[in-house]
Parts: C-alpha cells; sequence; structure tokens
C-alpha cells in the first residue's frame, strides 16, 4: 500500500515559525565569533608602526607580517570548511574559536619578527 506524502513548503515553514531565546542566543554567539575575528585582523593594524619600531622591521617585512594572517585564513577556510563537512560544523566552530583564541594569545607574547609570522599563520 503505497502511502501520499504531502509536500511541505520549507520556506512558508520558516517564515511562520516564531522566534525564541535559542535564536537570539545563537545570533549572540555568531555576532561574538564574528567580531573577535574582525578584531583579530585589526589588531595587528593597529600596533604596526609600533611592532616596525621596536623591531626594526622594513616596510616590506611589514607587507608579510600584515598580510601572512590573510594566508593562514584561506588555508583555514578551505581546511576547515572541508573538515566541517565531515565532524560536522559546531565541532569545527568550537575548534577553530579555540585555536584562534590560543595563538592570538600568544601573538601578543611572540618576541621576534618570524615567531610572530608563524604565530599569525596559524591563527586560523
Amino acid at each position: 500500500m503505497k502511502t501520499k506524502m504531502n509536500p511541505i513548503d520549507v520556506y512558508a515553514f520558516l517564515d511562520k515559525a516564531p522566534l525564541e531565546s535559542f535564536h537570539f542566543k545563537i545570533l549572540l554567539l555568531c555576532s561574538s565569533v564574528y567580531g573577535l575575528t574582525g578584531m583579530n585582523v585589526m589588531l595587528i593594524s593597529a600596533l604596526a608602526n609600533s611592532v616596525a619600531a621596536e623591531w626594526n622591521l622594513s616596510v616590506i617585512d611589514m607587507g608579510y607580517l600584515l598580510s601572512i594572517g590573510y594566508l593562514g585564513m584561506f588555508v583555514g577556510a578551505l581546511t576547515f570548511g572541508g573538515l566541517s563537512d565531515i565532524i560536522g560544523r559546531k565541532k569545527v566552530l568550537v575548534i577553530v574559536v579555540t585555536l584562534e583564541t590560543i595563538f592570538t594569545a600568544l601573538c601578543g607574547s611572540s618576541q621576534a619578527f618570524l615567531h610572530s609570522m608563524s604565530l599569525d599563520l596559524l591563527q586560523v
């Protein structure tokens, strides 16, 4: 015996769904992660002149230091984007935020140009 299934309009269903506290918690979490990532990217820019003076870096070295983080984000997006399809987005989000927190804190303690560049690259 065949059972006839009624199709459901997903868009209409989602439009009618009420907003609950869970949705606002998710919004707050995602906004925080996005804001901290933006802060992480802009942090080195605010300190560029001080870092260049303290470490006696040339303009080219500063270009490398300011650019290496974007290379890390590119590699991280490729790596963790694929990984999220395998193990799930929640797990990867926790992993990425943890790694970003650790390496951002370590960047603040770096004492040399190459050390700072390697940590910037690994910040994900």
